[in-house]
C-alpha cells in the first residue's frame, strides 16, 4: 500500500467520525538516498513536503539521518 492510498483510507475513516485532517499542519518527509519530490493530497489539498522533521528534539532528514536537535 502506498502513502497516498493509506492517507485516502485514513481520511475516509476520519470523515466517518466527522473529523478532518488539517492539511495545513500535515507534512510529508520522503526518505530517499537521492532527493526526490513526492506529491500527496488529502481531500484535494496538497500536503507540504519537508526536508527535515522535528519530533521532541529529534530531527529526521530526507536522506535518513537522525540526530538530536540540541
Amino acid at each position: 500500500m502506498d502513502l497516498q492510498h493509506a492517507l485516502d483510507r485514513f481520511s475516509a475513516a476520519y470523515d466517518q467520525g466527522r473529523m478532518k485532517i488539517r492539511t495545513e499542519k500535515t507534512k510529508v518527509l520522503c526518505l530517499s538516498r537521492n532527493p526526490r519530490r513526492c506529491t500527496v493530497q488529502v481531500s484535494g489539498s496538497t500536503v507540504q513536503q519537508v526536508e527535515t522533521f522535528e519530533y521532541h528534539e529529534w530531527w529526521k532528514a530526507e536522506q535518513g539521518d537522525c540526530y538530536m536537535g540540541w
